[in-house]
């Protein structure tokens, strides 16, 4: 999926750099004095700054409401919010709401059971342009393809390096089940059946939502298995 370019954000870099060197040769250029050096590189700051909000963080917060107001179609017609976020997406020219908006596709296919989609598209993510907390929820999504994908090496590899920034963390209840979840998943695999079992007793009675449905039937199966 390519995003549409971003035509301003492109021009404010191009202006960036130009007006740098060209502010840089003119100060050495001219011998500007050091105080006047310092007023000039200060004013040019605020002006980056102003066009910085101006180019980016407006556009942001624009589509940002845009992408919010999808979410609920995310429970009630799954469906219809990839159909809805795959077409925003292809248009945004936000590069941070692109990001955003992949993750949450990520999310959706998840939703619908379709791991091997939904890692294709989390492989898109940059996950360093992501906030605290969606970076949780990019790392915990991935974790959670690796195991339903057969991948249980790289699913215990992320928990054991990164499970302590979606486990048992109370500012990201955003999360729901999927820590519980996940770390069923990781108990298995260790070969730890009767802190799975605990886990999953508990789990099951706290995250009743029919979100976390399959899921839990998919986890019952595999407990009587091992």
């Amino acid at each position: 999926m390519k995003k549409k370019k971003n035509i301003a954000g492109t021009a404010y870099w191009a202006v960036l750099i130009a007006g740098s060197i060209l502010l840089i040769l003119y100060c050495l250029m001219q011998s500007v004095p050091k105080n006047l050096v310092f007023r000039y590189v200060t004013i040019w700051v605020l002006v980056l700054l102003a066009g910085a909000i101006i180019v980016f963080f407006v556009p942001y917060g624009k589509e940002g409401k845009k992408l919010d107001a999808m979410m609920p179609l995310l429970d009630t017609n799954p469906d219809q919010y990839i159909r809805e976020l795959t077409a925003f997406l292809e248009q945004t020219s936000s590069g941070m709401i692109f990001q955003v908006g992949l993750l949450n596709l990520a999310v959706a296919y998840c939703r619908k059971r379709n791991h091997k989609k939904a890692q294709e598209t989390l492989n898109q993510v940059q996950p360093g342009n992501l906030s605290i907390a969606n970076k949780a929820v990019y790392w915990s999504t991935f974790a959670l393809t690796c195991f339903y994908l057969g991948q249980t090496e790289d699913g215990c590899r992320i928990i054991d390096k990164r499970g302590k920034d979606f486990m048992d963390n109370p500012r990201l209840n955003h999360l729901g089940a999927a820590p519980a979840i996940l770390m069923i998943f990781y108990h298995l695999e260790k070969h730890q059946k009767k802190e799975a079992r605990e886990l999953y007793a508990k789990a099951r009675k706290k995250w009743y939502g029919p979100q976390y449905k399959a899921d839990f039937d998919y986890l019952e199966k595999q407990l009587q298995k091992k």
